[in-house]
């Protein structure tokens, strides 16, 4: 019974891989809370799934909308999302500025 229960923790604790490439539609509200434009994108996901115990769960890795620019620098865009039992979760960047000789200017998130 304890190898039992082992390896059924094991199973659901154990991360899994995702690597995939998706097609989405990328849109933009307007002031009035309309659609004020969307276009297609593709985002390409790839890291690890978390599951605790209790059935949360927590991505780490790099998701990337093609094509989209944004502030963070490269060496800074990994991700650790927590996701919320109805599933939805953040994709908030933290990031450091630095001063030329390497020390930190500042601080800064950007969310997607």
């Amino acid at each position: 019974m304890i190898v039992i229960c082992a390896a059924w923790i094991v199973y659901k604790t154990f991360p899994r891989s995702i690597d995939a490439t998706l097609t989405g539609i990328k849109y933009q509200l307007s002031a009035k809370g309309a659609k004020a434009s969307t276009e297609p994108v593709t985002v390409v996901i790839q890291g690890k799934l978390y599951t605790s115990l209790k059935g949360e769960h927590t991505f780490k890795g790099e998701v990337t909308i093609v094509g989209e620019q944004i502030p963070v620098p490269l060496d800074q865009r990994k991700l650790e999302i927590h996701f919320a039992r109805e599933g939805w979760g953040v994709m908030a960047y933290p990031y450091f500025h630095y001063y030329q000789r390497g020390a930190v200017e500042g601080v800064d998130i950007y969310s997607s």
